[in-house]
């Protein structure tokens, strides 16, 4: 009785370490496509907040700017409470 015991609980042991190393396979996997993607973005130019509004209003046209006037005026409504 106490093999059959002494076997399972081998077994349960053995499937919790091949559990484990798959999740740090894994998450190895997770941080080399996180450093892939880190390395593209740093390729990008950056630009600051102010140039990419002027660019999305200036590709939206008038109803663009009216979105963008609304979305101001909602965010001091928000603020004021009122």
């Amino acid at each position: 009785m106490e093999d059959t015991a002494m076997t399972n609980m081998n077994h349960q042991i053995e499937q919790h370490i091949l559990e484990y190393e798959s999740r740090l396979e894994h998450l190895d996997q997770m941080l080399e496509q996180a450093d892939r993607l880190a390395d593209s973005l740093g390729k990008i130019p950056q630009k600051d907040a102010a140039e990419l509004m002027q660019e999305e209003l200036a590709q939206a046209g008038p109803m663009g700017i009216w979105d963008a006037v609304a979305q101001r005026l909602e965010k001091v409504v928000e603020r004021t409470g009122a």
